[in-house]
């Protein structure tokens, strides 16, 4: 009685081992990363889309950002286009921008972040620059500090 269980476990053991490996085998890998990986809220895709034969960047929702040093990236999600050195750009000129509000840097030439210092409540409009083609004109949304 006692082989037939120490041989009921053994098998129940390689039994195991087999699907373990049959499923590392045969499982798909995971899919390669995206633009904005995750669930990241203060990461924001730009696409480039064709409208009657014109390249343009669709809308982007304005981005709420709420506390000190939120971490605000954009994403390129199509290929063939990057960002230019000024790809996320501050207008000042258009709103009263309080100085060092926000720190942005040209992160990869797909990706652009900025810190968002949070000190100032408000809305902050922002210019979107790509490079690529065909060429885009650039987007203008906006940041809103609660």
């Amino acid at each position: 009685m006692n082989k037939t269980i120490i041989v009921g476990i053994g098998a129940a053991i390689a039994g195991a081992v087999a699907v373990l490996v049959y499923m590392a085998a045969v499982a798909p890998p995971p899919p390669p990363p995206g633009p904005c990986p995750g669930s990241n809220p203060h990461c924001l895709v730009v696409s480039v889309i064709t409208v009657g034969g014109v390249a343009q960047i669709p809308p982007i929702q304005d981005h709420y950002s709420q506390g000190p040093n939120v971490s605000i990236t954009w994403e390129i999600g199509t290929v063939g286009y990057t960002f230019a050195a000024n790809g996320i750009e501050f207008n000042s000129k258009a709103d009263p921008l309080p100085p060092g509000e926000f720190a942005c840097s040209l992160m990869s030439s797909t990706k652009f972040k900025c810190i968002d210092r949070g000190h100032t409540p408000g809305k902050f409009a922002y210019k979107v620059t790509l490079a690529g083609s065909p060429a885009v004109p650039p987007l203008d949304p906006f940041i809103i500090n609660r």
